[in-house]
């Protein structure tokens, strides 16, 4: 018999949680009906924000500088609103508390980018564009790093895909 997994809990665990990645099963967390219940894992099915509050709080992903109190300049929302709420107050709180969002999301969806399928007629045209937002998102990054003979050999990589692009259309 399991014991439950919360913190400071020593009763049966009667709900198990279950991973499934890549085609692997693994069993996550073992939890007694009152911690399931806290959590929003049994009973009315949860409502998305509760999920997502979930998650943010089982991920450790770590706070913000200035803790759960930073806020976006923005809209003035609390990193902590969002941890209760699983919703961002504007679109520039994405920017704020990106260091934060980032990991939760490559967690729910295995990564960060679409792989969503493309009409056979515009697959050339967005493969390029595709490629030259890789090319330019590396630039940025290789000058960041100050790797400056890698960011000449993309900014000519970027030129010659520009004059392709151009003169495909």
């Amino acid at each position: 018999m399991m014991k439950c997994q919360h913190p400071g809990c020593d009763e049966q665990a009667t709900v198990h949680i279950t991973q499934v990645k890549g085609g692997e099963v693994s069993e996550v967390n073992h939890l007694c009906e009152q911690h399931a219940l806290e959590m929003g894992l049994v009973g009315a099915p949860p409502s998305l924000a509760a999920l997502m509050a979930n998650m943010i709080t089982a991920s450790g992903v770590g706070e913000p500088e200035g803790g759960s109190e930073a806020r976006c300049e923005h809209c003035d929302m609390p990193w902590s609103a969002f941890q209760s709420g699983a919703r961002l107050g504007c679109p520039h709180c994405y920017q704020v508390f990106r260091a934060q969002i980032m990991p939760l999301l490559e967690r729910m969806h295995d990564g960060v980018r679409h792989q969503g399928r493309i009409p056979r007629e515009l697959g050339a045209a967005a493969s390029m564009r595709r490629q030259l937002y890789q090319l330019q998102t590396e630039l940025g990054d290789a000058v960041a790093r100050e790797e400056y003979e890698r960011a000449a050999s993309l900014r000519d990589q970027i030129h010659i895909l520009e004059q392709e692009t151009a003169g495909s259309k």
